[in-house]
């Protein structure tokens, strides 16, 4: 422990000069989730403005050592300032209040109760001389008592290292109590805290954190029955260095021994530290950083200062680092050429015992095994694969453990691949059988094949269409293509376009075509078949008007020696038929709906 405290006092001595946060504060930390600090209380007259400061110190040290909200505990100021000796307590006198650390002294040994239990009076006389029941009786909810405290006397040395060192002692130690006793100018500082009023003396405050808005600001809670009130004081309009300032702090920890609480509203409150990563940024909070993290409390041994920031995480010293992360508003759009990805804010944390590995996936979309350096990684997409959704992950660990995985998505090689798609129709407006990347068609048969990109953020254009053997063109109308299969209904189809990877013409998407074997009004794939063949009509030849109805179609396979060797009705198109019992063959199929029948070759090859 004397260990722990010399480190500190050295630190005072070699961050005296290093920057710090331009405000910080501890009220309402983590984005207002959580409060360690108690409304401020009316001392209602001079005196007792020691006890208040002291116990408004224990409530604050309370809340943020075990992690909860300042209003969960809310602590008798009569059960301190109380009629003393008259009552048979060991309470501290109400004629004159007493100093910082008799109060304090008095917490550690007999303790702080509850306000619901002893209230400091709203009216009538302030000085109560009851306290010998609640203490002896026991009647109380809650009794606090602290470890220790400690008179800060590193707050030397000019006046910016006095406002330094204060800054560095809020963010160590918490809220600190300050009694300004000293005379300047003429008169103590109630007659600067509170212009235009008659007092004049000294008093004790809590100081809570400070703010540059642009001069230093001091964040104060303050007792002081007309200005019982948590603000910001311009230094400037009062410099608390001169009216000598004593600086105290409370201790939460010593040893095992650490504040504690005693009466049957404890245990919520005082049964375990909390912990949490509200900003879901992998460092977790646990309210004071100076103290290590709760042993239930995953991740690694620096707090989050922040959060409700998941901007900010630890600090480095007293300057709060900024988290890493990989900067999200570049084009989510990777092209041939390849992109450098860069874990941001990396630098801070590689020199206090940080690293990093990434990891690309899908890993088999890329030309080689991803390069880089710790923090950087570079990628280089296969040409052939379009609109592929990648992801980078760059996992940050510290001593072995993993801290957070910092994860971007992107696409690879033009539009992304779900927003985009193509469609067949024949001229009468239906759709040949197949969908996605492949369609069975007839021969000498006009079709309008269509392209579509959903994709807003990488748009196609200067279509060019490369088509199958055989095929004749009828127009092109951008990403629409009409087309005649001739004697030729199979192939491959090829559409190139421009887009956000290419300000020339690339092939954007490919599309299959299979023969379907069309009799005059029915047409049978795949063919040759070998487990099952599907049986369909020519929609150009028969109309959708005829096919809703619960007329059966008669289907018979006969084989070359004019043998049936498979007969069935059905009702609907398309319509399967098994064919793996078919021996390899070449057969026909002859089918009838209503008066319209056609016969097809059927070959049989398994």
């Amino acid at each position: 422990m004397k260990e722990f405290f010399f480190l500190i006092v050295l630190n005072f001595f070699v961050y005296t000069l290093i920057a710090q946060p331009s405000s910080f504060t501890w009220y309402n930390k983590h984005l207002d989730r959580i409060n360690p600090i108690s409304p401020a209380k009316n001392q209602r007259e001079n005196g007792p403005c020691t006890v208040f400061a002291s116990i408004a110190a224990v409530e604050a040290m309370s809340a943020i050592y075990y992690n909860f909200n300042g209003n969960s505990l809310i602590l008798s100021e009569s059960s301190v300032y109380n009629a003393g000796a008259e009552s048979g307590c060991l309470g501290i006198s109400c004629n004159g209040g007493a100093d910082v650390p008799t109060v304090l002294d008095f917490i550690i040994e007999t303790g702080v109760v509850d306000n619901q239990s002893y209230p400091y009076p709203d009216t009538g006389t302030i000085c109560r001389n009851d306290c010998q029941e609640v203490f002896n009786a026991g009647h109380y909810n809650s009794l606090v008592t602290i470890p220790d405290w400690e008179q800060l006397t590193t707050i030397t040395g000019t006046e910016a290292q006095k406002d330094t060192a204060l800054k560095q002692a809020i963010m160590d130690y918490g809220p600190i109590i300050v009694t300004l006793g000293g005379y300047y100018n003429n008169g103590y500082v109630t007659k600067d805290l509170y212009p235009g009023t008659a007092y004049n003396t000294s008093h004790t405050i809590l100081i809570l954190g400070w703010r540059n808005n642009p001069g230093l600001e001091w964040h104060i809670k303050d007792s002081w029955h007309e200005k019982h009130s948590i603000y910001y004081r311009l230094k400037d309009s009062i410099n608390i260095f001169n009216y000598s300032p004593t600086f105290y702090r409370i201790i939460p920890k010593i040893g095992n021994d650490s504040i504690s609480c005693q009466g049957n509203e404890c245990s919520q409150l005082y049964g375990n530290r909390y912990y949490e990563d509200w900003d879901q940024d992998g460092f977790y909070n646990w309210g004071l950083d100076t103290y290590p993290k709760p042993e239930n409390c995953p991740g690694i041994d620096k707090m989050d200062i922040d959060d409700g920031d998941p901007n900010t995480i630890f600090r480095d010293g007293y300057d709060p680092l900024p988290a890493p992360y990989i900067y999200d508003t570049i084009s989510k759009y990777v092209c041939p050429g390849g992109r450098i990805f860069t874990l941001n804010n990396f630098d801070n944390l590689s020199n206090l015992g940080f690293s990093v590995s990434w990891t690309v996936s899908p890993s088999g979309y890329f030309s080689s095994s991803p390069s880089g350096n710790n923090d950087t990684a570079t990628v280089t997409p296969i040409a052939s694969y379009l609109g592929k959704q990648c992801k980078i992950e760059f996992n940050l660990s510290y001593n072995s453990t993993l801290v957070k995985t910092y994860k971007f998505e992107f696409i690879i090689n033009g539009p992304r691949e779900d927003l985009v798609s193509m469609s067949v129709l024949d001229s009468y407006g239906g759709s040949p059988p197949g969908s996605g990347d492949m369609y069975y068609l007839c021969p000498n048969t006009t079709y309008n094949i269509f392209y579509y990109n959903y994709d807003n953020n990488c748009q196609t254009s200067n279509f060019v269409w490369d088509l199958p053997y055989g095929w004749t063109e009828h127009w092109d109308y951008g990403h629409v293509l009409s087309i005649n299969t001739n004697d030729y209904p199979y192939g491959l189809l090829d559409v190139k376009a421009n887009h956000c990877c290419a300000d020339n013409q690339v092939r954007v998407y490919s599309l299959y075509f299979a023969e379907a074997d069309c009799g005059e009004y029915f047409m049978a794939y795949p063919n040759p078949s070998s487990e099952f063949v599907d049986i369909d009509v020519v929609k150009d030849k028969i109309s959708s008007e005829e096919l809703v109805s619960d007329i059966k179609t008669y289907l018979s396979i006969v084989d070359k020696s004019g043998t049936t060797r498979f007969s069935t009705t059905f009702k609907g198109f398309p319509h399967r038929i098994n064919t793996s019992d078919l021996p390899d063959g070449i057969y026909f199929m002859n089918i009838q709906f209503k008066d319209k029948r056609s016969s097809i070759r059927l070959v049989i090859k398994h």
